[in-house]
């Protein structure tokens, strides 16, 4: 139990939190990728740092006891770092049999 949570929802908290941490690395991985190629411009960098706001700001509002707001990050932001990390692999396999 952590500060009266469940052992259960206390999990699905630091579950929750590991995901924003997650999309807020990958937001940082692509900053510095498009930091180094100019090809997709200022638009993209603007972008990608309001993305990493977004996220530091709702992984800082993210209440432990605020249940219905924990299950909706695991399902959507979930489901981004899903989608996200199966990019990079595929990329990371393109490149790998490229050489």
């Amino acid at each position: 139990m952590i500060n009266g949570i469940i052992d259960d929802c206390a999990t699905r908290f630091e579950a929750a939190t590991e995901i924003l941490n997650t999309l807020i690395a990958l937001c940082e991985h692509d900053l510095s990728s498009e930091q180094t190629a100019s090809a997709l411009g200022q638009a993209r960098i603007d972008q990608l740092h309001d993305r990493r706001r977004a996220l530091v700001l709702m992984r800082r509002a993210l209440d432990p006891s605020d249940l219905e707001r924990i299950e909706q990050i695991l399902k959507e932001e979930g489901a981004a770092v899903r989608s996200r990390m199966d990019e990079l692999r595929s990329a990371a396999r393109n490149h790998l049999s490229a050489r």
